[in-house]
């Protein structure tokens, strides 16, 4: 919900002083973290760092601005690369710093994290530009309880316009987001148990198979960029999600760990490579000055319908463990019918 108010500041008065404020009070978020004395003090710090990343919309806005036209495809797929690249060793450095200093570490590495955010703002203070061009609307924002508190107020408004503005496909996105923020929760926590309570895989099994995804989805996320950029970005989607139905009906019935491996690895293929068309479609849709809008609207939307999937998954799991499965396989038919009756390519991408 802290991303309602992000969306309509970075639209309103500009992107890159929201990401460098956000990033000093997040650090200042992060050391208080570290300093919790106990687990009251961190539950209320952790509530406190959920709020201070209302920036993070405007994060992604500036990205999606500063994307060239005819290479979004290829910018997010470079993006999600090196994102992935850098984040590989992380949980190794982790367990190894915990294992060798136990629980003091963690204080080391939460101080670590409040000394990247600092530099990071450093860094958008030095290098970033602001990429929403000045217009009448835009004032300095005031700081005072009660202009926060009418910020706040306005900007949860402005959802419920963004909603009724949407152009015809953009809404088609957005009931595209909704859709599948609800079933992939529906299914996603459920992989593993499935795999493991039904198919019998051991854990060293499903660790083999989860380390191909990731080495396929780094090594054909540039190829899809490119796909992306070259060819129609719809016709990527509609294979995204058509392929979804008989990937899910071979997953219900894999019975051994050729077949699991069979499934899962030739589904992370196609959906690596047709996935940077769905954030370069989104951008080539979307006006520079209603992004971050429509980026919260997104994600309230996602948050939202993602709860309700989560606890329907559970519940369906325990009543039977492909029951979820077959859901999902009635949303990606339905996905693939809204993909088809309503998104469409525009003429003239936004700028």
């Amino acid at each position: 919900m802290a991303g309602i108010p992000g969306g309509y500041i970075c639209d309103t008065y500009g992107r890159r002083k929201i990401i460098v404020v956000g990033n000093y009070v997040t650090a200042l978020v992060w050391f208080i973290i570290a300093l919790a004395p106990n687990w009251q003090f961190y539950f209320a710090a952790t509530v406190l760092l959920s709020l201070a990343t209302f920036w993070t919309v405007a994060e992604g806005v500036i990205l999606m601005d500063s994307m060239p036209i005819g290479k979004r495809g290829l910018g997010y797929a470079l993006l999600n690369t090196i994102g992935g690249l850098t984040g590989l060793a992380s949980p190794y450095i982790g367990g190894w710093i915990f294992e060798t200093y136990h629980a003091p570490a963690m204080r080391f590495v939460l101080f670590s994290v409040a000394a990247a955010d600092v530099i990071k703002a450093m860094l958008y203070t030095r290098w970033l530009k602001e990429t929403l061009e000045p217009s009448g609307e835009r004032k300095s924002v005031a700081l005072g309880l009660k202009s926060i508190l009418g910020l706040t107020a306005r900007s949860f408004a402005e959802i419920f316009r963004t909603l009724k503005w949407l152009p015809r496909a953009l809404m088609g996105f957005c009931a595209l987001n909704a859709l599948y923020s609800f079933a992939w929760y529906l299914v996603g926590t459920f992989f593993i148990f499935y795999a493991m309570d039904v198919v019998s895989l051991t854990a060293v099994e499903w660790g083999l198979i989860s380390m191909m995804q990731l080495g396929i989805g780094l090594c054909l996320r540039f190829p899809g960029g490119r796909l992306a950029d070259r060819y129609s970005k719809r016709l990527a989607i509609l294979v995204s999600c058509g392929v979804e139905v008989p990937f899910f009906i071979g997953f219900i019935y894999s019975r051994s760990y050729i077949h699991v491996l069979a499934v899962l690895v030739s589904g992370t293929a196609i959906q690596t490579l047709t996935g940077p068309a769905w954030n370069a479609l989104q951008v080539d849709l979307t006006p520079r000055e209603m992004r971050g809008k429509v980026s919260s609207l997104f994600r309230v939307l996602g948050a939202f319908f993602g709860l309700f999937g989560s606890i329907l998954g559970g519940y369906l799991y325990t009543l039977n463990p492909a029951l979820p499965f077959w859901v999902y396989v009635f949303f990606a038919v339905a996905g693939t019918s809204i993909t088809f009756m309503i998104i469409h390519e525009p003429e003239k991408p936004e700028v």
